[in-house]
């Protein structure tokens, strides 16, 4: 089978990011898989799901002029540049590997890297919901999105080498400090292949070596490629449209300007981040954050189900029950009674903190794709 190459290096984020999106959306029409490598210019990414403010120390970004966007795949914060690894599978909707569940679609896709670590002596193994470990340490990164209406897209971050101090500086983190301490207590927690290895390998071998553990573990023949003018026009099209717009990227900014609750809660897939928006004995809405991996069609569904909704816990129960079930597949270990839980947890915090508000009256999906 063959299978499309795309190379890339040096990608601005705003840009590499619009690239992989409209890959994913317009897969429908692509006869098979397209694997994208690439690196970034270095950039702070943080999750589809996470809060810009609660993950990025935006005043040294600022300071450092280091440019923050948001990927369309869930997951956690990352910095990405010359020596962090970009791999995009973008997989069409009529692939067997569509209907699988999150976790086995996610362990599915990173078997190309898996394989390619292999050729370098390196027992890569899968870690909670979406790392990859070597010797017990993270060494990649992984987060899924499906398209409304396309196909599926697998991201990595395969690190070839880390500027820890610089990651700390940058994202918040339990290390906020780049003691010896701090910078110590994270380097034993990450690997990089060249510290691994013990070589000065270059990403053009990185690249190489993933095309080849991807054609062996798929059975597919993987030629270079480019963008069709219809990827390249959706592509230019989501670059202005969303990954350059603030909206996009600080959703958490762009809410209603009403009482909001927020809670937090810790799950096997993941941590759930509610923000619940309440007036009296009704809720307006609900926005779902996290680190946490699922679909924008499972959280949509549930949101829209949940706008307008009476705060009766009862009653909430039963439809986000409805909403988990239509969706269960897509939903990563996280159950329905735990997003019960996180909801009510947030609809609580109005009545007995002070609460805060956002700006504007706009009741839909901030940033939402639609």
């Amino acid at each position: 089978m063959n299978a499309r190459l795309l190379i890339d290096y040096s990608a601005d984020d705003q840009f590499g990011l619009s690239v992989d999106d409209a890959l994913t959306r317009s897969s429908s029409d692509a006869a098979s898989v397209t694997l994208r490598l690439y690196t970034y210019q270095s950039c702070v990414l943080v999750g589809r799901f996470q809060h810009v403010h609660d993950e990025v120390n935006l005043d040294r970004c600022a300071e450092l002029g280091v440019p923050v966007n948001r990927r369309p795949t869930g997951g956690g914060s990352i910095i990405m540049g010359p020596d962090q690894l970009g791999i995009a599978l973008v997989i069409p909707p009529d692939s067997e590997l569509a209907g699988q569940k999150s976790t086995s679609l996610m362990k599915s896709c990173a078997k190309g890297i898996v394989r390619a670590l292999r050729a370098f002596d390196l027992d890569a193994k899968f870690r909670g919901k979406n790392d990859m470990v070597v010797s017990g340490r993270k060494i990649a990164g992984l987060g899924l999105y499906q398209a409304q209406g396309g196909g599926i897209l697998f991201h990595a971050s395969l690190l070839l080498d880390l500027d820890i101090n610089f990651m700390l500086t940058v994202l918040k983190t339990a290390f906020e400090n780049t003691s010896d301490r701090g910078l110590s207590a994270v380097s034993q927690r990450i690997a990089t292949l060249r510290s691994e290895v013990g070589v000065d390998l270059s990403v053009s071998d990185l690249m190489k070596a993933v095309k080849l553990g991807y054609e062996k573990e798929f059975s597919m023949h993987l030629l270079r490629g480019h963008l069709s003018p219809q990827e390249q026009s959706l592509a230019n099209q989501l670059n202005a449209s969303q990954y350059c717009s603030k909206q996009w990227i600080y959703q958490s900014g762009s809410r209603i300007r009403d009482q909001v609750g927020h809670y937090k809660l810790r799950t096997d897939g993941g941590t759930l981040d509610v923000r619940a928006i309440v007036a009296k004995r009704t809720l307006k809405s609900v926005f779902l954050n996290g680190n946490f991996i699922a679909s924008d069609n499972a959280i949509s569904d549930l949101e829209n189900s949940l706008r307008w909704h009476i705060t009766d816990a009862d009653a909430l129960n039963r439809t986000i029950e409805r909403s988990h079930l239509k969706n269960r597949q897509f939903w990563d270990r996280i159950s329905a009674t735990e997003i019960t839980d996180a909801v009510l947890g947030a609809i609580g915090q109005t009545e007995i903190d002070s609460v805060e508000f956002a700006p504007n009256s706009c009741f839909a999906r901030s940033g939402a794709i639609q």
